[in-house]
Parts: C-alpha cells; sequence; structure tokens
C-alpha cells in the first residue's frame, strides 16, 4: 500500500501547521509587537510635555504658596508685637500696684510702649514690602517654570515653558491705624499716681496687720499665758464654742473677741455669788452684779461688721475707774437702797442684805449720782460710795490677770485697725480705679489687635496656568530601529497646558517658621535695654500664635506669678486676677494657619475662575482646539502666548541672593534689628529675566506656526 504522507510532502493531516504558516504568523506578529511598541513610545515621547507642563505648573503656584507662609510670618510677628507691647504695659500696671516690683513696672511700661512703636514702624514696613513682593511673583512664577523646564529638556526634546499667575494682580495692602497711642497717653503719669497710692495703700495696710496681730494676741495668740481665751477658762470656765482658740491670726476676726467678750460676762452675771459671807465680799458681789449685767448689756451692743473691702467695729469700754463709772449708766441707775436713821439721816447701801440697813426705815432705790448729789455720808458696815463702785472694774482692768485688761488691747487695736484699714480703702480706691480703667483699655486694644491682621489677596491666589512646548522633532525610526515597520513618521512640536491652585495643608511649616523666628535675637547684647519679662513674652506669644485664647491665659497667668505678688494691701492679687479676667473676656480666637500647597486641576477652572485677558483667552483657544477637525490657518496659542508674555515680562536690573520684606527694630534704628528675608528662587538668581525672554520668543515662534489638526479617537 503506498504511503499518503510520500505522496502529500507540505502538509499534514494531523491538526499542525506548516513550516512556512508557522514563519509567517511569527512575521506578522512580531510586525505588530514592534508596531505597537512605536506607537507606545509615540505617545509617550508626546506625553512627556503634558508632565513637564504639570510640574511647571506646580512650580509657579509654590510661590504663591510661600508668599502666604512670609505673609503669615508677617501677620504673626505684627499681631505678637501688639499683643507683647500691650501685655507688657498690663504687666507694668500690676506690678506698680505692688510696691516690691514697682522699679520693674517702670521698665515694662517703657518696654511694652517701645514695642508698640516697633509694632508700627514694622507693620509699615510689611505692607509695604508685601506689595512689592507680591508684584514680583509673576516673574517668579513665570521664571521657576521657564528654569524647570529647560532642565528637563533631554537629547530628543527642546521645552519652552512660561506660567501666568491668575490673576495677574493681588490686591495692595494697606497699612492699619492703631489706636493705642491715643489711648495710652499719659500712661506713665497714671502709672506713677498708682504707685503712690499703692505705697501708701500697702503702708496702712502693714499697720492694719500689726494692729490685728496684737489683738489676735490679747484675744487668744498669747495662750496658754494670760489673754482673752486663757481668762475666759479660767475665771468663767468657758470651753468649746463659747471659748474658741485660733492658732493663727489669719484664720480670726475681731468679730470672735467681742463673741467672746458676750459669753463671758453673761457667764460671769450667771455664776456671781459672794465668795465668803463678810460683809465687804457681799458688798463687792452685789456691785459686780451690777457691772456684769451693765457688761452684758453694753456687748449686745457692740458689733464687728467686715467685708472684703470694708471694716467697721465697735467694742463696748467698761469703766476702769470713778471717773469713768459716772459717764456709765452704773453712775445714775436707782438699784442701791436707801434708808433713814432714827435722826433723819439718809444712807445708801451696796445691797438690801447689809446688816447696817436693817437696823432703820428703808427709803426706797437710789443712784451713785444721788449719794454724790446729796453728800450722803457712808455706811459704816458695807462702806458704800462712788469709789466703791468705780473700784470693781479697776483691777480686772489694770492688771495683766483680769479679763478685761486683755479685752481692751482688743477694743482698742480694733480702733487703730479701722482707722488704717479706711487709710487703705481710700489709698486702694486710688489704686483700683485708675488700674481698672487702664486695664479694660488695654484688653479692648488687645481685642481690636485681632481686627489688624495683615490678609492677603495676591496674583496667583486662584491658580497658575502653564504653558510648555517641545520643539524636539523626533522619528519614528529611531524611537524603534526596525526594518519590518515603517519609519517615515516624524513626531512634531508638542503643546500641553497645565494649571494648578492652592490647597489646605497643615500648619506644620507656617508653625515651624513663626516659632523660630526670634532664633538668634534673644542672646544680642542690646537686649538688656527691654526686661526679660518683656523678651519672653514676645517669644512665647510667638510660639501660641495658633493656640488661640486659653495659651494666652495660661502664659499671662506664667508672667503673672514671676511676680511678687504677696502684699499686705491684697492689691496685687487683685491686680492679677482683674487682668487675668480681661484676657479671659478677650475671646481670643487661634489664628488660620492652614498652610498652602499647590496642587494640579484642570485649566478650565483656573481659567473660568479669573477674568483676566489671559485666561479668557485660554478659554478661547481650548474652544477652538475642541471644535478643529482639519487644518486651522493661525494656531490661536500664538495669539495666547503673546498676551501671556506681554504680561510677564517685567523690567528689573538686578538681583540680590534674598528679598527684605522688613525690619523689626526694638530699640529704633540704632540698636539691632531683626530682618524678615526670604530667598529669590534659584532661576531668578542663576538665569536671570533673559531665561523668560527666550522661552517666550520660542513658544510664540512655534505656536504660531500652521498646523494640522487631528482627533486622536
Amino acid at each position: 500500500m503506498t504511503n499518503c504522507k510520500r505522496l502529500r510532502p507540505f502538509f499534514e493531516d494531523d491538526g499542525g501547521f506548516s513550516t512556512v504558516g508557522m514563519v509567517l504568523a511569527l512575521l506578522v506578529s512580531v510586525s505588530l509587537i514592534i508596531g505597537a511598541t512605536q506607537v507606545y513610545k509615540l505617545r509617550s515621547v508626546a506625553a512627556d510635555v503634558q508632565n513637564v507642563a504639570d510640574v511647571c505648573a506646580l512650580a509657579a503656584e509654590k510661590q504663591v504658596a510661600s508668599f502666604y507662609i512670609v505673609a503669615q510670618v508677617c501677620d504673626s510677628a505684627v499681631l505678637s508685637l501688639s499683643m507683647a507691647g500691650l501685655t507688657s504695659i498690663g504687666l507694668g500696671i500690676v506690678a506698680a500696684c505692688i510696691p516690691p516690683t514697682q522699679a520693674i513696672s517702670v521698665k515694662l511700661v517703657e518696654a511694652g510702649e517701645r514695642i508698640l512703636e516697633a509694632r508700627t514702624r514694622f507693620s509699615n514696613s510689611c505692607i509695604e514690602g508685601l506689595n512689592k513682593l507680591q508684584a514680583l511673583l509673576p516673574i517668579f512664577a513665570a521664571l521657576d517654570a521657564a528654569a524647570l523646564a529647560q532642565s528637563n529638556a533631554e537629547s530628543s526634546s527642546n521645552y519652552y515653558a512660561i506660567a501666568v499667575l491668575a490673576p495677574f494682580e493681588g490686591k495692595d495692602l494697606v497699612g492699619p491705624s492703631y489706636a493705642d497711642e491715643d489711648e495710652l497717653a499719659g500712661i506713665e503719669q497714671q502709672r506713677d499716681g498708682i504707685a503712690t497710692a499703692a505705697l501708701e495703700a500697702e503702708e496702712a495696710a502693714q499697720k492694719a496687720s500689726e494692729h490685728k496681730l496684737k489683738a489676735f494676741m490679747a484675744d487668744c495668740g498669747s495662750a496658754p499665758s494670760y489673754c482673752m481665751y486663757e481668762r475666759a477658762a479660767t475665771l468663767a470656765g468657758l470651753s468649746g464654742q463659747a471659748n474658741p482658740h485660733y492658732g493663727h491670726v489669719d484664720s480670726r476676726s475681731f468679730s470672735v473677741a467681742l463673741t467672746r467678750a458676750r459669753a463671758y460676762y453673761a457667764q460671769r452675771l450667771w455664776q456671781e455669788a459672794p465668795a465668803t459671807d463678810s460683809v465687804e465680799e457681799q458688798a463687792r458681789s452685789a456691785i459686780r452684779m451690777q457691772l456684769y449685767d451693765y457688761a452684758v448689756e453694753q456687748m449686745n451692743a457692740g458689733y464687728v461688721y467686715e467685708t472684703a473691702d470694708s471694716f467697721e467695729a465697735y467694742f463696748p469700754l467698761l469703766p476702769r475707774n470713778t471717773e469713768e463709772m459716772r459717764q456709765t449708766r452704773l453712775y445714775t441707775d436707782n438699784v442701791y437702797p436707801v434708808t433713814e436713821n432714827e435722826e433723819g439721816v439718809l444712807h445708801m447701801h451696796a445691797w438690801p442684805g447689809c446688816p447696817a440697813a436693817a437696823e432703820e426705815t428703808f427709803s426706797g432705790f437710789g443712784s451713785v449720782a444721788l449719794y454724790e448729789a446729796e453728800g450722803l455720808p457712808s455706811c459704816e458696815v458695807c462702806e458704800f460710795s462712788a469709789a466703791s463702785v468705780g473700784r470693781v472694774a479697776s483691777a480686772s482692768t489694770s492688771i495683766e490677770n483680769g479679763f478685761e485688761y486683755h479685752y481692751r488691747i482688743v477694743a482698742h487695736e480694733a480702733e487703730l485697725y479701722q482707722q488704717e484699714y479706711e487709710t487703705l480703702t481710700q489709698q486702694s480706691q486710688k489704686v483700683k480705679n485708675p488700674a481698672e480703667n487702664l486695664l479694660e483699655t488695654i484688653g479692648r486694644l488687645l481685642t481690636d489687635s485681632l481686627n489688624y491682621r495683615i490678609k492677603v489677596e495676591p496674583p496667583g491666589h486662584v491658580g497658575a496656568i502653564a504653558i510648555v512646548v517641545d520643539s524636539g522633532g523626533v522619528s519614528a525610526a529611531d524611537l524603534v530601529p526596525n526594518s519590518m515597520v515603517g519609519g517615515q513618521a516624524y513626531l512634531g512640536t508638542r503643546v500641553a497646558f497645565s494649571a494648578a491652585t492652592l490647597a489646605n495643608d497643615d500648619a506644620s511649616e507656617s508653625d515651624t517658621v513663626i516659632s523660630s523666628f526670634l532664633d538668634g535675637f534673644l542672646a544680642d547684647t542690646y537686649v538688656g535695654a527691654i526686661p526679660d519679662a518683656a523678651l519672653d513674652l514676645w517669644s512665647s506669644l510667638l510660639v501660641m500664635y495658633s493656640k488661640g485664647n486659653r495659651s494666652l491665659s495660661e502664659l499671662i497667668e506664667s508672667s503673672l506669678n514671676s511676680l511678687p505678688l504677696v502684699g499686705a494691701s491684697g492689691l496685687g492679687t487683685w491686680a492679677s486676677n482683674k487682668f487675668q479676667g480681661v484676657i479671659e473676656d478677650m475671646g481670643f480666637e487661634p489664628p488660620d494657619l492652614v498652610s498652602h500647597k499647590p496642587v494640579l486641576v484642570n485649566t478650565y477652572h483656573v481659567a473660568k475662575a479669573d477674568q483676566n485677558a489671559f485666561t479668557q483667552g485660554l478659554l478661547g483657544a481650548k474652544q477652538a482646539f475642541s471644535n478643529a477637525y482639519g487644518g486651522i490657518a493661525q494656531d490661536p496659542l500664538a495669539a495666547l502666548v503673546g498676551v501671556a508674555g506681554g504680561q510677564v515680562l517685567t523690567t528689573y536690573d538686578s538681583w540680590d541672593a534674598t528679598f527684605v520684606v522688613a525690619h523689626i527694630e526694638l530699640f529704633g534704628e540704632e540698636g539691632p534689628s531683626i530682618p524678615l528675608e526670604i530667598s529669590l528662587p534659584p532661576a531668578l538668581k542663576d538665569a536671570g529675566g533673559g531665561l523668560v525672554e527666550q522661552a517666550i520668543s520660542n513658544l510664540y515662534v512655534h505656536s504660531g506656526q500652521s498646523v494640522e489638526l487631528r482627533r486622536w479617537d
């Protein structure tokens, strides 16, 4: 049988491909792969111009973001200087209320005024510097974009770029008008008046404290030695609430002594009885009974009215001799029995139980005044007389072991304390009234300073648009050299648009810049002219710039705690509390420290938000390209580049490596200054304006060529 495979040598019947078919299939597949690779390469190279346009737009808008940081630093410095100056004056007013700190009070007030003057100068220079700086932002943006495009050029590409800010011009800043100079006029004289009154108030307070201490010692502070507390316990057996003991003068008031005296005399009246059966003791007991009854009445008429701002007291005094007895009702009360003997002679007795009274006819009751007026003879038994009545309180008043002796000390010291307290109150009002007005004025000015802010609307706050042209031609054969695909295609000039705008970011960058603003200055040799407290205050205010009212209150509290507020008058504590209350009532909210970072957006959004000739031309150009299905005689980009070039080109001579926005001069022109400066874009220093002119020229040449437009579906 004949073999079929030999009759058909080029065919196989087992389902496979022939050798020729396999070769053709492989050739077609390789050609498609190489062709696809070429298309990919062409598209990749064509897309590179868009990547460059994106980074150029971001670079341009980065200049605007940097300007915002500069403005925030200026704002923080101006605001913190206002607050440092005003709070320094406020601390000076508080310090004026305390004699030990009145020397630094003068320096704090002077430092506050100096800081406010420096603030005004700095604020004006900031406004001027920021206006100049924002006028340069368009050229900065254009230079950065042009330099970045040029740095991306390779052997097969030649990039030219221009970036235009939208809007192209910013809003001019106008400096604030500060009212603190007028509001605080003559503050030195007011401070001096406060200091003088505070000194007199402190002296009166110290004297009052001395009187209070003496009264305390006479009342209960000297225990267990003789004092009212000890005598009441020993003579009347009083204890507990009726006879309390206090271990410190500040825990006891004058009313304690008066209450103790009331309890003592009530107890003595209730307990009074003759110690023996002798006539002399019974007579003295009867007279003591009248004295204690009178004392209870008098003590109940006493009073102590004491508040945080006033003191008034009345400690009734018992008679300590016959003459003083004649000034009381003990002299006029008809309480002593009068008898008549057989001869018609009248006698007065100490009490009805006098043995001599029982032998005579009772005629009624009379007074010591009647006794002296009628010239009555003394009773030979009880020996009643005006002197005997006057002597009852004399002994316990004149010697240390008597209750009345210590009571009279308390009463005397209470009277002197009241006099000094009245002086203290009068002088305190001379301190509080002007100090309160000044502190409230400072609080109002601090609130006003929150409204005197540097708010900017620079060029580019809407966004930045970049136009990039790659004039470098690329041959398809160069991209994928291979004889299996055609190599006649040629990739010509490519154009790309891109836009960027600013998005909010966290405040870490600007916060760091602000908080480090004073680095190196506080160690300057000139700083001794301003108290450390004022400079520390400014430094701390910069750091707490973003933290709001709570941080400000804590800062003021810390500054106040550094002052020795303790004083007998209490004015230091009052002024400190008042100032803290003023700060708390301000309602200082944290300023907006949001950082800005450039992000890519569609050019339509930026162009639509701005009415500039360039942005409106861009919208027209995009529409023209969008509607073009065939060739167009003139590329609308040419006119667009012409408008952009006319806006960006700015005349300038030369540039330094840095741009100084403003200086802070706390000590005037002769002292040290803090420069607020920024580094200019490297492209500006290295290439200068020629780079922008070159980019615009090449953009115009290439965008002005006739082009054939095709939709790439």
